[in-house]
């Protein structure tokens, strides 16, 4: 984020390439809405959810696209893994898109993937604009509940996996009939198989991933000095936001700064080709710093 009135000519040069090539290749009207660093190494896994990014779902659309560029790597020169559409159709049949993003959490335990090939975990999605845009105090307590929430659902997917381990999956299927909605777990029928692919890249390669496909970090073993160094932009087209995401540090910055706010109904900022943003903190009351330390 540019602070100063005077852009800088490196960084400038660098994103009016990068966003002129999106130009020549994807159409008009697409902005950078937000970037993240992907480092890989035998003691690191970047995002280890395979995922999609719900960030997209600020404004309804369903075109946008991460696009992944390799910087740097040793003895990686492939991508993260990826669960492509077109050689997954049976399990994107089940995924409610365009209307929702979700986690996908694959069976690890080979013996039990064909008759549990695994979950989905819808990510939440809102249309509260509280804890964006309200008061400080509203704010904070808004925070406050989104956390309890968010931790809640985190820990159990912990806590389900534990039981499912345990149980038959017969039993497992019983009982996540009458309490899944409580995790916002859903159960993938049996006989599905889950289809992941990683791709060969080169340094200066750029790999698009698209808003609707579900991805994560590899995470297979690597030997000491192993390592994969890239930077990914998210490209949305240009609208006005609708609703919020709240899971994920992305969210957790856009309410933290002041300038990245996404009030309802205001077109996306772009930010990457703004200047003189205001980086300032939001303020928090004394009071109830001890509470939010733990959001999320």
């Amino acid at each position: 984020m540019q602070e100063r009135p005077q852009r800088d000519a490196c960084l400038d040069s660098i994103i009016s390439k990068l966003c002129e090539t999106v130009e020549q290749t994807f159409g008009t009207d697409f902005i950078i809405f937000n970037d993240f660093w992907s480092w890989r190494a035998d003691k690191h896994v970047a995002v280890e959810k395979v995922h999609m990014d719900a960030d997209f779902w600020a404004t309804g659309g369903d075109d946008g696209f991460n696009l992944w560029i390799l910087l740097d790597h040793c003895e990686m020169p492939y991508t993260f893994d990826i669960y492509p559409k077109d050689e997954n159709l049976d399990l994107y049949k089940l995924a409610r898109l365009p209307g929702s993003p979700s986690w996908l959490l694959p069976e690890t335990d080979a013996s039990k993937a064909k008759e549990c090939p695994g979950m989905i975990f819808w990510h939440p999605i809102s249309r509260w604009p509280v804890v964006f845009e309200w008061s400080t105090w509203a704010r904070a307590f808004g925070i406050i509940g989104q956390s309890l929430c968010a931790k809640w659902w985190i820990k159990t997917q912990a806590l389900v996996t534990a039981v499912k381990n345990a149980l038959p999956t017969w039993a497992f299927r019983g009982l996540m009939f009458f309490v899944g909605w409580m995790a916002r777990l859903s159960i993938l029928p049996a006989g599905i198989e889950l289809k992941k692919r990683r791709f060969d890249i080169e340094v200066g390669d750029a790999f698009v991933v698209r808003q609707q496909e579900w991805h994560g970090t590899d995470k297979g073993p690597l030997k000491s000095g192993q390592y994969r160094l890239a930077i990914e932009f998210k490209f949305m087209r240009r609208a006005a936001a609708t609703q919020y995401a709240y899971l994920g540090p992305s969210p957790k910055l856009r309410r933290t700064f002041r300038s990245s706010r996404l009030p309802l109904g205001k077109n996306l900022t772009d930010l990457y080709c703004s200047t003189g943003i205001d980086m300032k903190l939001w303020e928090v009351p004394s009071i109830l710093k001890p509470l939010l330390v733990f959001s999320v």
